[in-house]
């Protein structure tokens, strides 16, 4: 079973790391075996990262279905303060369930007799959170930028999740450290096909961390702290003239830099 382990580990540290999004977030195996956790996150950048624990699953969990509606976690590896999130993998290397130690402590221990990789039954503490999340492997970008959005805002609960998946019909959505909730940056310029490209292409050229869910009905995210998103906001706004009947550029970038309009 620790094959399994490994196996399935290193096929999906393949796949994260060949992803073309956050290019700048890795995931890396131990080489050798620590008794600790499997690996770590790192921003290549900065040099910040965190750890993971990599489960396998071989029942109960397939094509991306888990059967119970919480997912469990040992206490002896909740205890451990170099492991931050742990990914559980389906039997069907299909999807993982993901979950923050955060979440699982804050949860009551349960004694339990848990089935081990050998005939016996371990007599272990465990607890279980509701507060996880299932990712396909066909959409691991989704995962990706998920994980580089927590590193980046340091949000290593399932709050994460929320930030990662509230969406506005159109427009730019900002999400900073100091001010995580979202906000929108709405004109013709960033609705318009072509010059929403060129604005991409501009923010990304600043080095901030780009989301577009557009072509899924959702919205441009741009991720940062909140100084350097709003010096870019504010170059964006002289440079692609956003404002016109929205406002000047004053007040487009009034409270702390961001042009902000109720959705329709």
């Amino acid at each position: 079973m620790y094959d399994k382990h490994d196996e399935t580990m290193l096929k999906f540290v393949e796949k994260f790391n060949g992803s073309l999004v956050c290019k700048n977030i890795e995931m890396r195996p131990n080489k050798v075996e620590t008794y600790d956790n499997d690996g770590i996150f790192i921003d290549i950048y900065t040099n910040q990262s965190i750890g993971y624990d990599w489960e396998y699953r071989d029942r109960y969990f397939e094509h991306c279905k888990l059967e119970f509606d919480s997912l469990g976690q040992y206490e002896r590896k909740l205890e451990k303060e170099s492991i931050q999130i742990s990914l559980q993998c389906d039997s069907t290397e299909t999807g993982i369930a993901v979950g923050w130690h955060e979440d699982w402590l804050q949860e009551e221990r349960e004694r339990r007799a848990l089935r081990t990789d050998s005939s016996w039954k371990e007599n272990a503490s465990i607890r279980y959170t509701n507060k996880f999340k299932i990712y396909s492997f066909s959409k691991i970008d989704l995962f990706k930028n998920m994980v580089a959005s927590a590193m980046r805002i340091q949000e290593y609960s399932s709050k994460i999740f929320k930030i990662m998946t509230e969406t506005v019909n159109s427009g730019i959505v900002v999400s900073t450290t100091n001010m995580p909730q979202t906000k929108q940056l709405s004109s013709p310029e960033a609705k318009s096909k072509g010059n929403a490209k060129t604005l991409v292409d501009f923010f990304k050229s600043k080095g901030l961390e780009i989301i577009d869910k557009r072509p899924n009905g959702g919205c441009l995210w741009v991720i940062g702290n909140e100084n350097e998103i709003g010096l870019v906001v504010r170059e964006a706004c002289r440079k692609f003239h956003v404002g016109g009947n929205y406002g000047t550029e004053k007040e487009i970038c009034q409270k702390q830099g961001w042009f902000t309009r109720a959705r329709k």
